[in-house]
């Protein structure tokens, strides 16, 4: 489908188009003026292009252009063309054509000044920003010399920033989106993505991190920004601030990725506030962001150990095992029911994570179960599981004395 009129920067329709190519009023007498004939042609141009004769209105261009008598009717019928060139998306004839028009200078001043933004459009479109930005400065220095009260549009300013980049020109193109944003009647968000793209690619992460708090208070529901300045905040090593930055949009409700979760349990972690790291991971993985694997269920594991929210820390420890299929969960819930005390709990952990095995330290899960069995005044148990922990180099130093316990207290409690 043929893109009518989409070189107008302003996406304007067809119609709106032909309104802003009008021709003039018809007159006889002058050399720069359009005659009768010449006026009458360009009409039934017009006319083929509205209603898509487009052969017919080329055709009538071409004759056309054989006929014209001054420079006048010459940059009329060059601006239908580029029109026809642009409608049929033909953009390098339309360029050719507008750029003549704009060099014989035989417009009048709206129409001319109309016509440099529609070529800095087309070359943006082209993808040819240098000319793009050379044809936007010719617009704005010309709008300023020649028409009473000029007021260029913001996203004049956006196009030439946006050219600018394109052209790895951050430093060039800042004072354009800053303009556009102070011409904007209402927060136009194009515009401050603009200007943070640019302070970012400056590396200028102070400047970014205040544009988006700016955007932030504009739309404050859009977890993108927020993500975005807790990355500048962390740039900036400035961690409290990162933790603001997810914490607001936790608080709201806006998380819907794993990474948000997960760097907020971080930024917890690191400010000691491992309870608040807990709460934020098993509510990822509640709204089933988070995945309940072997890596998170470890870490989610470890914050509730450091909170001291033992019964917690268990119930994951045991789902881990589970998932992992090896001994090391039981083997550390052993260590927590040794924490407590819970002779016949650690007993039961510390055997099982020795018959599921991957252990890295097994001789100390037999450590741990001859203790319990002890404190359980289960002598022989404990014997049994000392003796076999005596096995493995790590542990034999003290299973050892643990064994010189056990038989001492049998002796005792048999005399």
């Amino acid at each position: 489908m043929i893109r009518s009129a989409q070189f107008l920067i302003w996406g304007v329709s067809l119609a709106l188009a032909l309104t802003l190519w009008s021709l003039p009023a018809v007159s006889q007498d002058g050399p720069g003026l359009m005659s009768q004939t010449t006026h009458n042609r360009l009409e039934r141009i017009w006319e083929a292009i509205e209603e898509e004769e487009y052969d017919e209105a080329r055709e009538q261009i071409t004759r056309l252009m054989d006929r014209v008598r001054n420079d006048h009717e010459r940059a009329h019928t060059l601006r239908a063309s580029g029109f026809l060139h642009s409608t049929l998306e033909e953009f390098d004839q339309a360029l050719e054509d507008f750029e003549r028009v704009i060099e014989l200078d035989a417009l009048g001043s709206e129409a001319t000044v109309d016509l440099l933004l529609n070529v800095a459009q087309l070359h943006a479109m082209e993808e040819n920003f240098e000319r793009s930005i050379e044809y936007i400065d010719r617009y704005l220095a010309y709008g300023e010399e020649n028409i009473e009260d000029f007021r260029p549009r913001p996203r004049v300013y956006q196009l030439a920033a946006q050219s600018h980049l394109q052209l790895n020109q951050f430093r060039e193109a800042l004072p354009y989106i800053d303009t556009a944003i102070e011409l904007s009647e209402q927060p136009n968000e194009s515009f401050y993505r603009v200007k943070f793209t640019i302070h970012a690619e400056l590396e200028e992460f102070q400047e970014a991190a205040d544009t988006l708090q700016d955007m932030l208070e504009h739309w404050p529901d859009n977890m993108r920004y927020w993500y975005q300045l807790f990355g500048m905040f962390m740039e900036l090593g400035n961690e409290e601030g990162a933790l603001g930055a997810l914490a607001v949009p936790y608080r709201k409700g806006l998380f819907d990725d794993t990474d948000h979760y997960v760097n907020l349990y971080r930024l917890y972690m690191f400010e000691n506030a491992p309870f608040e790291g807990a709460q934020v991971l098993a509510a990822g993985m509640d709204a089933g962001e988070v995945p309940r694997n072997e890596r998170y269920l470890g870490q989610l594991a470890n914050a509730y150990v450091r909170a001291e929210e033992t019964d917690r820390a268990i119930s994951v420890l045991e789902e881990l095992a589970e998932v992992e299929g090896s001994g090391e969960p039981w083997f550390r819930i052993a260590q927590l029911e040794q924490q407590r005390g819970r002779w016949e709990q650690l007993e039961s952990a510390a055997t099982r994570a020795y018959e599921l095995g991957g252990l890295d330290r097994p001789g100390m899960a037999l450590v741990l179960m001859g203790r319990a069995a002890a404190e359980q005044q289960q002598w022989d148990r404990a014997h049994t599981a000392f003796s076999r922990a005596m096995e493995y180099e790590d542990a034999e130093r003290q299973a050892r004395q643990w064994i010189s316990f056990v038989e001492e207290e049998r002796q005792l409690r048999e005399q």
